[in-house]
């Protein structure tokens, strides 16, 4: 009598194949999805759940609220009518960020009839590596218990590749869950017919794997981006829309795709940086990790992950040996740096053939520099761990002597305001005219200090540009620049002008703008107002 009602099984699963197959023939995409759905109940196997799937694209969806609490509300509204024809549009709709927010909706989708499209869903969100703390195993467990439920091995051999640790925190008691399906020989030809047909109707796009190599063949350039955006959002993966909202936000800035940036990245970064570092060390720009900070050079095997092409920012830490330094810089896949920070000018000096950074921060100077690295901005720091500090006209001496100088555009040194007359008598009377601005930069300027930029004005001038770069958190005073300025000579000061890069309270505030007015007193110029964006005062 199995045996009977097996057969019964697998020549309905054929039948309904062969049916679907006729309605996507004639263009009915609504009854050749409904056919496979048949299908997959009868015979579930997880190439008749990608049928599905693929078949569900062509179907139409509802606009949901943009809004998330107006989205979740309605989603979870249109649940509630149990009606398979809504799935497309809830399906389409990317999962809650907190696993709590994900339970619900797969509260609702359990009460579904069995559907392919469900446990593609569920499954796809596992692959993606998405909820995984500790409040996620609720979750975990009622998805897989229904699709196993549903006769999907797909579960079942998940759970089974799992090591003791993840299998325990994930699926603590879950046990029984199916790992083998059998198909029989006539309903795999429907199956294969299936898909040429859908093939047919759908010719296969570019595979995901192309897409992203022509990204990286071409980091530099937005077009392969674009494409891979659209591929990507036409399979409803999240990844397509981040791509195109940076791509406009490249050209233009909109604070609503700004905040779904942010929203897709909080979701998603933990993913989208696999491979390269930690989601919290990564910036992304137009779609790809861009700028890696704060750690050590990746491993050679690292390294074969194409993504590092379209890193063109690395900051490293200092303290690292030159030769693991220069054999990460030298792999092809770093070619595209253009922003080096955290490097010593000793594991320069072991990098052969040309190269050129937009921004060369070095640490621990003052040693030699390959004549084939070239920078339009070059950043000198001492160690941040007690370095001693490094007198100007010794910082100065050494960069007079480097050979690619008049590459230089921007020099910045690791000096406070006490050095302000004489950086600026270098500027105007000894610094190559090649050189557009000099830069005091402390190493500490993220807690308390003054970051002044000074360029040529006309005469014997400068003009200085001061950033305030403290916050809130109860740095001392740094009241010092009101004196270098007051010692400047008269007349060597064309324009300054001061922001402060966060908004300082009033009693801060107050002493800063006090200790600027003694210093632009003697010049004739009026305090500038210190908030978070440059005003500019001439004489």
């Amino acid at each position: 009598m199995a045996k009977a009602n097996a057969k019964a099984t697998t020549e309905t699963a054929a039948t309904l194949l062969a049916d679907a197959r006729a309605a996507l023939e004639r263009g009915d995409h609504a009854d050749a999805c409904s056919a496979i759905v048949r299908a997959w109940t009868a015979v579930p196997s997880p190439r008749i759940a990608a049928l599905a799937a693929r078949a569900a694209k062509r179907l139409p969806r509802r606009e949901l609220p943009s809004a998330m609490a107006a989205r979740e509300a309605a989603w979870l509204e249109l649940a509630r009518t149990r009606d398979p024809g809504v799935l497309p549009t809830l399906l389409g709709v990317d999962w809650p960020v907190h696993p709590r927010g994900g339970k619900a909706r797969l509260a609702e989708l359990v009460q579904f009839p069995p559907d392919p499209r469900i446990a593609e869903s569920i499954l796809t969100l596992w692959q993606a590596g998405r909820y995984r703390s500790n409040a996620s195993p609720p979750f975990w467990k009622l998805g897989f218990r229904t699709i196993a439920g549903w006769g999907d091995p797909r579960p079942g051999q998940i759970v089974k590749r799992l090591d003791a640790w993840n299998r325990d925190a994930y699926f603590h008691n879950v046990r029984g869950l199916p790992t083998d399906l059998t198909v029989d020989a006539a309903t795999a030809r429907e199956i294969a017919a299936l898909e040429a047909v859908i093939d047919r109707a759908n010719p296969a796009p570019v595979s995901r794997d192309a897409l992203f190599a022509a990204v990286y063949a071409e980091p530099e350039s937005d077009a392969p981006r674009a494409v891979l955006g659209d591929a990507l959002v036409s399979d409803d993966d999240p990844r397509g829309e981040l791509i195109l909202l940076q791509l406009q936000l490249a050209a233009k800035p909109d604070k609503k795709a700004e905040t779904r940036v942010r929203a897709l990245l909080r979701d998603h970064a933990k993913q989208w940086t696999a491979g390269i570092a930690s989601e919290r060390a990564c910036t992304f720009r137009r779609g790809f990790v861009a700028a890696v900070r704060g750690g050590t050079p990746p491993s050679p095997k690292a390294l074969a992950n194409p993504a590092w092409r379209c890193v063109d920012e690395l900051d490293l830490h200092y303290d690292l040996p030159a030769t693991q330094v220069a054999r990460a810089l030298a792999h092809p896949n770093l070619a595209g740096v253009r922003t080096l920070a955290g490097v010593r000018a000793s594991s320069l000096a072991k990098l052969a053939g040309k190269r050129h950074f937009d921004r060369l921060v070095i640490h621990a100077p003052l040693a030699r520099l390959p004549a084939g690295i070239t920078m339009r901005e070059l950043w000198l720091r001492r160690p941040p761990s007690g370095g001693k500090p490094v007198e100007l006209d010794t910082y100065l001496a050494w960069v007079a002597s480097l050979p690619q100088l008049g590459s230089v555009r921007v020099l910045a040194v690791d000096l406070e305001e006490s050095a302000l007359a004489d950086a600026a008598a270098w500027l105007v009377a000894k610094a190559p005219r090649t050189l557009e601005q000099l830069t005091l930069a402390p190493t500490n300027i993220e807690l308390w200090r003054w970051q002044l930029d000074l360029t040529r004005a006309p005469g014997k001038a400068v003009a200085i540009a001061a950033t305030w770069q403290g916050n809130l958190y109860g740095e001392r005073y740094p009241e010092g620049l009101g004196a270098a300025l007051a010692a400047m000579p008269k007349g060597s000061i064309a324009r300054f002008s001061a922001h402060a890069k966060n908004r300082p309270d009033a009693t801060r505030k107050k002493r800063l703008e006090q200790d600027l007015a003694r210093g632009l007193r003697a010049h004739g110029l009026p305090t500038p107002n210190l908030v978070p964006k440059r005003v500019t005062n001439a004489r």
